[in-house]
């Protein structure tokens, strides 16, 4: 095949400098496979210190012929401006972001199908560099009839060892913010589907047209609270995929509010189609229009940040956390429960807003609360609260009503039901012949909550590579038989790696170092796993071990006896007893005085 390129485009073609991101080179092929009207898309990402290629996989229709590759840098946008058959808007402009993988890449292979020709295209970088001329040139290319399901798949060979590719997680990351798209577009990077994270708060929708610089649509939320997975500013986008940000434009340099950490916004501008860089990392940034833009935003900001700013002092929570009963009951809490109820409260406070003058309603609303976090299974109603739109009396009072006396009944059951189980715990440890693997084993595996309520088990006694395959990540290592004792996940995020000895053995500092050669072979195919908690448990641990990793040491590294934990365990237990039975009668009266009491009630075990 021959190919004739626009002498205009070469840098932008087969120059290294218009793509200095990653992220920037996979958008121009998933924005290949948008226009091509793809509903997947699937990248694989070799492993580190391999020779594997990028593998950029979609079900779109195809080429639907190879004249598409004859001359490139022609404004393919003038021609079409929405897909034929989903009417997506066009992503592609001049088809050189095919190219961009040669920031990457010694070669590019185009394999296309669309259900009647198949075609495979190869383009090596340095035999594009020795052309004297851009026209004509000789591809090696394929060309022959198929059957076989239409779509494209792009391989990026021979690798620059000196261009830094994320982890696949920050790949995933930068994917999500990237691309704004509906449910009919999906993007997976080694078998792991890139979802957006869900922000809940105050959402302010923008849509104005200006003379300036055209059509500008989107929204800003203002949350609850800072999202721990995304980072505050503002997008800009065109046509959905993100041009630059997240960003407040310099408005941070000479403002400072804590509104801004929460604040998460998303802005289509699609009249600067024209001035975005070639390699789409931003536009240009002389352009009067994008000096424009830039100041209409950070007026709208500065107007969301004081609007924020005037209501701080009258959040619902903040006047929930300070009247007496629910200040007086809360300070009863252990620390982990009283975050617990604060963060429910406050992830939910901005549907209170028409009650936030009713201090009694409140009130009765932030006790029905602390007691469902004294409750075993309080996060149903919890979470439900939460995934309600729009909070009022009436859904406040269907919630709470559904939610029944026999709760408490229930918690005191199982309260008693596990002081049994540690009676049994507490024999089982102080047994001078129990082995590691037997009983002690089993119980902790069983009842995770000894160590922390918060906890549930992920693997038990499972090697390296099996834990890794469980989390969809490949070993290669020569350590995949090694057996971590139990890893668990707390509050369903975090990971909790976990060395339990025998009850006659003293934590020395050989046990550190295995839990941390578990972790160290764990977090080289999933780096998650470098900050999570290490914990080895046995009848004690020696002076050195107690020196080198006190309680809260930085390191993470938890040595704790078995006497211990169980002890911590039964304080919690022997607590949430007492006040179960002290609330009931409190809150039986509360629930009167708004209507909310079932006609049924039970006694509390005592």
């Amino acid at each position: 095949m021959k190919l004739s390129f626009d002498p205009r485009l070469l840098t932008e073609i087969i120059g290294k400098g218009q793509y200095t991101q990653f992220r920037s080179i996979l958008s121009e092929y998933i924005a290949n496979a948008y226009d091509a009207e793809a509903d997947r898309v699937d990248i694989i990402i070799p492993e580190d210190f391999t020779t594997d290629p990028i593998i950029i996989t979609d079900n779109g229709k195809g080429l639907t012929d190879i004249e598409h590759f004859k001359f490139v840098g022609e404004n393919i946008q003038l021609k079409k401006t929405y897909t034929p058959n989903y009417s997506r808007k066009m992503l592609g402009r001049k088809g050189i972001g095919r190219f961009a993988g040669f920031a990457c890449a010694q070669k590019i292979i185009f394999e296309s199908n669309n259900g009647e020709q198949y075609f495979k295209i190869t383009f090596d970088r340095e035999e594009l560099l020795k052309q004297t001329k851009l026209e004509n040139i000789d591809i090696p290319s394929v060309e022959k009839p198929s059957t076989e399901n239409c779509g494209t798949k792009v391989t990026l060979d021979f690798l620059d060892s000196n261009y830094t590719i994320p982890n696949v997680q920050q790949i995933g990351r930068d994917i999500v913010i990237d691309f704004n798209f509906i449910d009919d577009f999906k993007i997976f990077v080694n078998n792991e589907l890139c979802e957006p994270t869900l922000i809940k708060g105050e959402v302010i929708r923008i849509d104005e047209i200006t003379t300036e610089f055209g059509h500008v649509s989107g929204t800003i939320i203002v949350s609850t609270s800072p999202s721990k997975k995304m980072k505050p500013g503002v997008i800009i986008r065109v046509k959905n995929r993100r041009v630059e940000g997240p960003s407040f434009f310099g408005i941070e340099e000479d403002y400072s509010s804590k509104v801004m950490n929460r604040m998460y916004g998303d802005i289509n501008a699609d009249g600067l189609e024209d001035i975005i860089s070639s390699g789409r990392e931003g536009f240009i940034q002389h352009d009067e229009r994008y000096k424009q833009l830039i100041e209409w935003l950070k007026s709208k900001i500065t107007i969301i940040i004081e609007k924020f700013e005037e209501d701080t002092t009258i959040h619902p929570e903040e006047i929930i956390y300070n009247l007496p009963r629910f200040k007086k009951k809360i300070q009863t809490f252990p620390t982990h429960l009283q975050t617990t109820a604060k963060n429910y409260i406050k992830n939910i406070s901005h549907k209170l807003s028409r009650i936030k003058n009713d201090k009694d309603l409140l009130e009765i609303f932030g006790l029905l609360i602390l007691r469902a976090c004294e409750n075993a299974d309080f996060h149903s109603v919890l979470d439900e609260l939460e995934r309600t739109e729009n909070m009022d009396i009436s859904t406040l009072a269907k919630v709470l009503k559904n939610w029944s006396f026999g709760e408490i009944a229930y918690a005191s059951s199982l309260v008693q039901n596990r002081l049994k189980i540690l009676d049994r715990f507490s024999i089982l440890i102080n047994e001078k012949a129990t082995p590691e693997l037997q009983g002690v084993h089993s119980i902790l595996e069983s009842n995770t909550w000894i160590l922390d309520d918060r906890y549930s088990l992920f693997t038990s006694n499972k090697g390296i590579r099996t834990i890794l395959s469980k989390l969809s990540q490949k070993y290669e290592g020569k350590k995949g038989r090694k057996r971590p004792d139990l890893i668990l996940k707390r509050d369903r995020e975090d990971f909790v790696l976990i060395e339990l000895k025998a009850p006659d053995i003293i934590i020395s500092m050989v046990d550190v170092t295995q839990i941390l050669e578990y972790q160290n072979e764990l977090q080289k195919q999933f780096p998650e796993m470098r900050d999570c908690d290490l914990y080895v448990i046995g009848k004690d641990y020696d002076e050195i071990s107690r020196k080198q990793y006190p309680e809260g040491n930085q390191q993470k590294i938890h040595l704790l006896s078995l006497n211990m934990i169980s002890q911590r365990a039964e304080d919690r237990l022997r607590w949430l007893s007492i006040n179960l039975k002290e609330e009931y009668d409190s809150i039986e009266e509360q629930m009167v005085e708004v209507d909310l009491l079932p006609e049924s009630k039970i006694a509390v075990a005592e």
